[in-house]
């Protein structure tokens, strides 16, 4: 695994893009970066989700109200766990979510077809 690029998928949703960018012009698949690819997209999409649930429940998402801390604080730490596997090399899924991820995002890492006439 390329430890430079794993990290960007963690790194604003443009360093996904990045990071999507850099693994669909590999010639070889690199399981890893598949992984937090998967991973990363997830918790983008939850994290989205949660925050238009808390908009439509008319909670403004902060730091000081308690259903925010109680959404986004998992969150976040779920985010670090992410992080710090990519950088380190692990493949490890986020606890409870990280095996749907794997199932539900496959999408997100193939590759295009080249056999085009």
């Amino acid at each position: 695994m390329n430890k430079k690029v794993a990290p960007l998928c963690y790194l604003t949703f443009l360093g996904f893009l990045i990071a999507r960018l850099i693994y669909a012009r590999q010639k070889e698949s690199d399981k890893a970066l598949q992984f937090h690819l998967r991973q990363s997209f997830g918790l983008y999409i939850t994290s989205f989700c949660c925050y238009q649930i808390l908009r439509l429940w008319n909670i403004v998402p902060n730091v000081t109200n308690l259903p925010s801390m109680v959404v986004f604080v998992p969150l976040i730490a779920l985010w670090l766990v992410g992080l710090l596997d990519a950088v380190s090399g692990r493949t490890k899924p986020y606890p409870l979510i990280g095996k749907i991820y794997q199932r539900w995002f496959s999408f997100v890492t193939l590759k295009p077809r080249t056999d085009r006439n």
